[in-house]
């Protein structure tokens, strides 16, 4: 097996683990999560090529490693990147909605729920 790896910049107030439990990707196949090591598994297939995906955070980077049966060339490296990045909205700035969320937290008296 070749294992190859990726390493991605997130957003400020990214969280995996978070992540991970507010999407229920921990109860959802084809995701499996492990609590002991924090880290997320995913199986892909990249143009018939089956693919296992470990994702974990470190402090404000992902690491991604892939594990396949053949060397994954360019564009399926690419193709896995673009799909890590949209599965973890590595793409999407939160930091606006986070402190509008601590704004409204702040001033409410009421519970949400």
């Amino acid at each position: 097996m070749i294992k190859q790896n990726l390493q991605f910049n997130t957003p400020e107030y990214y969280d995996l683990f978070m992540t991970c439990h507010s999407h229920g990707w921990k109860n959802l196949s084809p995701f499996e999560w492990n609590n002991d090591s924090n880290i997320l598994r995913v199986s892909v297939f990249l143009a018939d090529e089956p693919i296992d995906i470990e994702i974990k955070q470190n402090n404000r980077k992902i690491c991604a490693a892939l594990t396949s049966k053949k060397k994954l060339n360019g564009l399926q490296l690419k193709q896995a990147q673009d799909i890590i990045i949209r599965s973890l909205n590595l793409d999407v700035d939160t930091s606006d909605l986070l402190e509008i969320t601590m704004r409204i937290g702040s001033d409410s008296a009421a519970p949400f729920f």
